[in-house]
């Protein structure tokens, strides 16, 4: 008889919940950063950076070993993930920088465009969305892939 553990982690339903928890999440925290961009106050870009980056490699790290396992097909599907995931970190990092300038221009001795900054502003927020819409895709689906292989093993 399978432990309590194993049909857990076999059930459907724990994957929805983490799929859904991932989606409240990313909303969340979407509105969040829309706050921070127009306050100028980016405590949060180094850290956004080094949690895609380590979900980057812990998704890599699973995709290596399904490919040990001889499972190449889900082991490119999660590389893909990963890759996503680092991307998003990439996009956090540019993020950190557009702010930064965003922040020289404003603070500047000689007064700046306001066109230029609102232009950058606008910039920022897509930039910011784009990161959190490819990170929360990428989690999503790399749980949607291990649910399957748990439910398929």
């Amino acid at each position: 008889m399978a432990s309590l553990d194993e049909r857990l982690l076999k059930s459907r339903g724990w994957v929805w919940i983490c799929r859904c928890l991932i989606w409240f999440i990313a909303i969340g925290f979407l509105a969040s950063e829309t706050r921070e961009v127009f306050q100028l106050q980016q405590i949060t870009q180094l850290t956004q950076f080094a949690l895609f980056f380590l979900l980057a490699n812990y998704q890599l790290s699973i995709a290596r070993y399904h490919q040990a396992g001889r499972d190449d097909a889900l082991a490119l599907k999660l590389k893909s993930c990963s890759l996503q995931m680092f991307f998003a970190s990439v996009l956090a990092v540019s993020d950190a920088a557009l702010d930064e300038l965003i922040h020289s221009i404003v603070t500047a001795p000689v007064a700046a465009g306001g066109l230029l900054t609102g232009t950058l502003f606008v910039v920022g927020w897509l930039i910011n969305v784009a990161m959190i819409l490819m990170a929360a895709l990428s989690l999503d689906r790399t749980i949607r892939l291990l649910g399957r292989n748990l439910r398929g093993a």
